[in-house]
């Protein structure tokens, strides 16, 4: 949890008669036995614009509006199938505070119990609910009627006549579906249908419901959830998981204005998505070169410039203010407006990654600062329009292409609604406090100003209300997949997103497409990059006689994701040989450049990129290295004489690269032996131990196998993967030579090893390759 949590411990056979504050899983009305396990609670609530599926701590959400803050009548639904939850309990409906009873909710309790409360009173009903079948729970409260009654399937099976029935005290926070306040919860079942009326219903409403599923009048919110049996919580005790493939009904859908999508064989479902097959010039292609480059590159300070210079205090806050004035003054905008690209020369640049051996080159098309590097025909603020002045993505496209290689294109601006919420901040401490920056301005603001009639929230998107704790700069990585309280986009941000990406893909047809995102982008509050997807592939089958060439890539797939598109790593590598290909992608340096890491000479060297590639290839994986671009579309001496490194060792080596194949192990050494297993999206790498010679990866092209030695042995190598008994080997070794080199090596199998002489000519310390020929 990435919230502040404290431990409650809750003895046995506690009996709680009235109201307290206490956690919500240890209150009921009557009679509750229950266990001593600690329990952590989020003590932030979560928030969310819409109703949406919150992957980091899975549950639906509907955010605070006035329709559901109600405070004299409210009627809660739903249909559940409890399994048997013995002495567990968990909320299905709930918009409370935590550590009260404020507001409203719908429990089930230990045994199958059932409970509807609210400010003013308690009302369960003890028997169990059926654990095999569909069941259609009802609470109706009325401060002002005095009713609080409980119904299961159209029948009153609880009622409470006396007490306090006052009015409802409600939290800011959401309406949750399957969890509490507390962000906790031990339901265990599935929840099919919810629904909240602002009045309390009348017995023979609630019977007709229970007869016909459709609303009756009053309803707030009625939330339907896929077919069963996708629509399942899977039963963990403890905490609610609801299965990551599901979604309630989609919170922003792309809209019947957006453009048409490509049909053809990919529908935008997951499950049509997994009819996907990587294509054989990917899986021989083996390496990749980025250009991370868009105006943040103009400052040159680092990554997130556009986010950050807005964050007080920061480093990127503190570079702007002395290199370009205050925020207040001078924004992002204007930024984009000095950048202009000057000596930018694609083809020198494609030329050089080429000798590098690079098959594949990527091109940002936006990040997260919305600025599209193309003629965008639905962003205003694209790099033909201002800035550059140029169509940066036509001319990568045409030098990569003039070159042999496939192009790709990187698409980050589906999260500039969240992530360009600094903008709307002000200075909080100085000469310019209290005055806001310049994201919350309008195209009216710029009369007589550089960018006159253009609208500054086609760039920043800020018309809305803040992310929950947006004030905590660092808040939006746990809320980068639309959930733990991150505002939700409209649907004309949603539906531009949507169209601009589909201009992209059109206008140029990449061979590659690159999300920065959970998955897939706006998922899983909204069907755009599904649909994005299928037209993707759809497209590019339509171009090549209908057979797919396409590659696309998103990141912390789930199994089934995975077979859906090529599963990306940021900055790290899986543990293991993978059975689906897939591609790390990292950077030399800063994803966009810093002159700062120039400076203190900071870049990865060509050793360390030669060995990552090994590394990754040797496990099914691809490399995809960002060079960064200095803002007048140079690369720095530093980075030239990284780049030509690769290429020396790629002129003796390549073959041991391209066009291999995994073998049955993909290595062995000392950094394989700690090496551990990837968890979240990456961010692992120069985690193990450093390679040395002794580590050792492997490859395979027909009959030949190749033993990337990370390093110059200076002794006889021994590979025991390769002697007898290891029983790898299908065949007998017929030859062995060093790549590089016409020297005959000595060489001998025995049943611990295969042993190699050293090499007594230096070839490289950064890999020597010993092909072995099979019979």
């Amino acid at each position: 949890m990435n919230n502040i949590t404290k431990s409650f411990f809750v003895p046995r056979k506690i009996q709680i008669r009235k109201m307290a504050v206490v956690s919500s899983l240890t209150v009921l009305a009557g009679c509750l036995a229950y266990t001593d396990t600690p329990v952590a609670f989020a003590q932030t609530p979560v928030a969310a614009t819409g109703l949406a599926l919150n992957l980091n701590a899975p549950i639906y959400e509907v955010a605070p509006q006035k329709a559901l803050d109600l405070t004299d009548e409210v009627t809660l639904e739903a249909w559940v199938r409890a399994d048997q939850m013995d002495n567990a309990g968990g909320r299905i409906l709930d918009k409370g505070l935590p550590f009260t009873l404020d507001g409203y909710s719908l429990d089930t309790f230990p045994g199958n119990s059932l409970r509807f409360s609210t400010q003013g009173g308690v009302v369960s009903y003890d028997a169990k609910l059926p654990a095999t079948r569909w069941t259609h729970v009802v609470g109706v409260y009325s401060a002002s009627k005095h009713i609080l009654k409980l119904y299961i399937n159209g029948r009153e099976v609880a009622s409470r006549t006396d007490g306090n029935f006052a009015p409802m005290t409600l939290s800011s926070g959401p309406l949750r579906i399957g969890t509490d306040a507390n962000g906790e919860n031990r339901f265990r079942g599935r929840i099919q249908r919810a629904a909240v009326y602002g009045r309390a219903l009348t017995n023979d409403e609630v019977a007709k419901r229970f007869a016909n599923a459709g609303p009756v009048p009053s309803a707030l919110g009625d939330w339907t959830f896929e077919a069963l049996p996708a629509a399942q919580i899977k039963p963990t005790y403890g905490i609610l998981a609801l299965e990551r493939k599901i979604g309630a009904k989609l919170v922003v859908p792309v809209s019947a204005k957006a453009l048409p999508m490509q049909k053809g064989k990919f529908e935008p479902t997951w499950e049509s998505l997994q009819q996907y097959q990587t294509p054989d010039w990917y899986r021989d292609a083996k390496f990749g070169i980025w250009a991370h480059w868009g105006p943040q590159c103009e400052p040159e300070d680092g990554d997130w410039y556009a986010r950050e210079m807005y964050a007080e205090g920061s480093g990127s806050y503190n570079f702007h203010a002395k290199h370009y004035g205050p925020q207040s003054q001078f924004g992002f905008k204007d930024v984009i407006h000095e950048w202009k690209a000057e000596n930018w020369d694609p083809e020198k640049l494609m030329a050089l990654y080429k000798k590098a051996g690079a098959q594949y080159f990527m091109a940002l098309a936006n990040h997260h600062d919305n600025f599209d590097n193309w003629d965008s025909k639905y962003q205003p603020w694209n790099s033909v329009n201002m800035g550059p002045k140029k169509d940066l993505i036509g001319g990568w496209a045409k030098a990569a292409r003039d070159n042999g290689m496939k192009f790709g294109v990187s698409v980050h601006a589906a999260h500039a609604w969240t992530w360009y919420e600094t903008a709307q901040r002000s200075d909080k401490n100085g000469p310019y406090a209290g005055i806001p920056y310049d994201g919350k301005l309008t195209k009216a603001d710029g009369l007589e100003k550089w960018w006159e009639g253009y609208d500054p929230q086609d760039l920043y998107a800020q018309n809305h209300a803040l992310s929950v704790d947006s004030a905590n700069t660092e808040k939006i990585h746990s809320q980068w997949n639309w959930g733990n309280g991150a505002s939700i986009p409209d649907s004309t941000y949603v539906d531009k997103f949507y169209d601009r990406t589909l201009d992209l893909v059109h206008k140029y047809n990449p061979d590659l497409l690159y999300f920065d995102d959970t998955a897939l982008p706006l998922w899983p509050i909204s069907d755009a990059g599904l649909k994005i997807a299928a037209d993707f592939y759809n497209s590019n089958m339509k171009r090549h006689g209908g057979k797919l060439e396409a590659v696309l890539f998103g990141k912390i797939l789930d199994e089934e994701q995975r077979k859906a598109m090529v599963w990306d790593i940021e900055r790290g590598q899986s543990d293991k040989i993978e059975p689906y290909v897939w591609q790390t992608d990292t950077c030399i340096g800063s994803w966009h450049y810093n002159r700062d890491i120039y400076n203190r000479n900071g870049y990865k060297s060509a050793k360390t990129v030669v060995q990552t590639l090994a590394d990754v290839v040797s496990k099914n994986g691809n490399l995809l290295l960002s060079i960064p671009v200095r803002g007048d579309g140079t690369i720095d001496d530093k980075e030239l004489a990284i780049v030509q490194g690769i290429a020396t060792w790629m002129e003796m080596n390549r073959e041991c690269i391209f066009g291999t194949r995994p073998w049955k192990v993909s290595g062995e050494g000392p950094a394989s032996d700690s090496a551990k297993p990837l968890t979240g999206q990456g961010f692992n790498e120069g985690s193990g131990k450093p390679f040395t010679a002794q580590d050792v990866r492997f490859t395979t092209k027909g009959d030949v196998l190749y033993a990337i030695a990370l390093g110059q042995p200076k002794e006889a190598l021994e590979i025991k993967s390769l002697g007898k008994t290891a029983h790898l080997l299908d065949k007998p070794i017929r030859d062995i030579q060093v790549l590089g080199s016409t020297e005959k090596l000595n060489w001998r199998q025995d049943e611990a090893s295969l042993h190699i002489e050293a090499p007594q000519k230096q070839l490289s310390d950064t890999a020597v390759v010993f092909k072995v020929t099979l019979r």
